[in-house]
């Protein structure tokens, strides 16, 4: 019986004892990868201590990442004051730059409030050269109504663009009126001519609205800014977002060394995640497949941990 139990289970033995081997290799491979991600992490490790940022890795990016994407944003509303303002852009800039600190205006509120006006008036004027004048008296007064009413100079410049669209309730809070049924405002008589609202084109209505806006506002609350704490702050607050706006535009030319470097470092480390990703799916999916795909994520590892001196010199420097 034992001989013939020998003879027919022969086969099977000779199978167990291949898998067995097999099962081993593995095991020794297995090992082995274990070992290359072990040193990768541990060169990982050594890699963001050298290179001062493994803490400090997001601070640092994200501040200057903060300071020049506000530069470079301002830059590119800037770039398309030419489209609404067209030769007058440059003599608005200057004011900008210089002149709108005096009304507790920085230069990016500026720009900005520049960009939102100029798109409205250009539609309804066409000379670039008054579209641009009336631009900057629409921002002029509007620090000058914040400064006497306690409110910021962004909430008025949006109730005054809202009233330039025809909307009523936001800017009547100001104590402007845009009602037709209630302008009998100097330009609306001069423009109307003895015409009804009715009558008048798009574009006169439009005229009507800012003539009106800008009527209302010098006689009820001047042109100067009110006196006080408030005031102050206003131009000091100005003042340094126009020193933060400098800052960004200083920093704008280094990040575009710095921040790609820092990036191909964090690109580096999170590539050799994603090797222990792969190699721990390989020990998941059976025996069908798994010795080349241990093969493979050692492989991954050992590019990644001969990639990463480089990274690391790179964001270090």
């Amino acid at each position: 019986l034992q001989v013939i139990i020998t003879a027919k289970t022969e086969g099977l033995r000779r199978e167990m004892d291949g898998v067995k081997k097999r099962m081993d290799a593995m095991e020794k491979q297995s090992n082995g990868v274990q070992s290359k991600m072990s040193s990768m992490f541990s060169g990982i490790k050594k890699a963001m201590v050298a290179a001062g940022l493994a803490v400090g890795i997001q601070k640092i990016t994200s501040e200057i990442k903060d300071l020049t994407k506000e530069a470079l944003g301002v830059d590119a509303q800037i770039a398309n004051l030419s489209r609404t303002m067209g030769t007058g852009k440059a003599a608005f800039m200057s004011w900008a730059k210089t002149g709108a600190a005096a009304f507790g205006i920085s230069e990016q509120a500026a720009v900005k409030y520049g960009n939102a006006y100029s798109n409205l008036i250009s539609g309804f004027i066409s000379d670039t050269a008054t579209s641009t004048a009336y631009t900057k008296q629409l921002i002029e007064a509007s620090a000058v109504i914040a400064s006497r009413t306690g409110r910021t100079v962004e909430d008025v410049n949006d109730r005054i663009r809202s009233g330039l669209l025809g909307s009523t309730e936001a800017i009547e809070d100001l104590g402007i009126n845009v009602n037709v049924a209630l302008l009998t405002t100097e330009a609306f008589k001069q423009l109307a001519n003895g015409r009804s609202w009715e009558k008048l084109t798009f574009q006169e209505q439009q005229q009507v609205r800012l003539f009106a806006i800008m009527e209302q506002s010098s006689k009820k609350f001047g042109s100067t800014l009110a006196g006080g704490g408030a005031t102050s702050l206003m131009m000091l607050r100005a003042q340094l977002e126009n020193l933060k706006l400098e800052f960004g535009r200083a920093f704008a030319p280094l990040a575009e060394t710095v921040i790609p470097a820092v990036t191909n470092f964090v690109k580096v480390i999170a590539e050799g995640v994603r090797w222990v990703s792969q190699f721990f799916a390989a020990l998941r999916g059976g025996a069908q497949g798994t010795e080349s795909n241990l093969e493979h994520a050692a492989g991954g590892a050992q590019s990644t941990a001969a990639g990463l001196k480089g990274a690391t010199d790179a964001a270090k420097a």
